[in-house]
């Protein structure tokens, strides 16, 4: 609301904002004669562009926009243009929930008293990945984390989801029900088969 009107015509807007909607909502009544481009890097910055994933909502286009966009390629990042909605759903399931679990692993750690010497002498290629990704959301800014929890409209779902898990896991081990255990990775197989997999049992 500041800086629009100081803007001149044909400008290009840009945002880095973890959530769209808001952005996507303001807009609805904003000026009709600026390129809005609506950028989200998907990593920190200390990591660069290259190699690195970055949607972008391209909600009004034009020569800044497109210039803005081929030098993103230029510096190696693969960018995704999604619409407002799309990106928020995605990001639900690729950020709120991954930092769910990881939070909830992190806590878990702590609550039962790991020890991170102890940790690493007989940690596993999966517990160092997720040992990884605690430390990283330590080592951040809790507020860049703070913004994709709390102000995602899709974070809910994707939070009792990851919940939601859990307690069947807890389900299958009280009730001794092994065969739904199986069945569930077993369906996991099939429904992440397109991404492959390192082995890392």
């Amino acid at each position: 609301d500041h800086i629009v009107p100081q803007l001149p015509a044909g400008a290009l807007l840009t945002d880095v904002f973890a959530v769209k909607a808001p952005m996507a909502k303001w807009l609805q009544t904003a000026r009709s004669d600026l390129e809005v481009l609506s950028l989200q890097p998907l990593f920190a910055p200390d990591l660069g562009f290259d190699g690195q994933n970055v949607a972008a909502v391209e909600f009004a286009t034009g020569p800044r926009s497109r210039w803005l966009m081929e030098r993103l390629a230029e510096w190696g990042a693969r960018v995704t243009v999604v619409d407002a909605e799309r990106h928020d759903a995605l990001c639900a399931l690729n950020q709120v929930a991954v930092h769910t679990a990881l939070l909830a692993y992190g806590l878990a750690l702590e609550a039962l008293g790991g020890d991170a010497e102890d940790l690493s002498a007989l940690s596993t290629p999966q517990s160092r990945a997720l040992l990884a990704g605690v430390s990283r959301m330590a080592e951040l800014n809790p507020e860049g984390y703070w913004a994709i929890q709390a102000g995602n409209p899709a974070g809910p779902a994707a939070r009792a989801a990851v919940l939601e898990g859990v307690q069947r896991l807890m389900t299958w081990v009280d009730e001794a029900d092994g065969d739904g255990f199986t069945e569930a990775l077993l369906s996991l197989r099939r429904h992440l088969a397109p991404f492959g997999s390192d082995r890392t049992d």
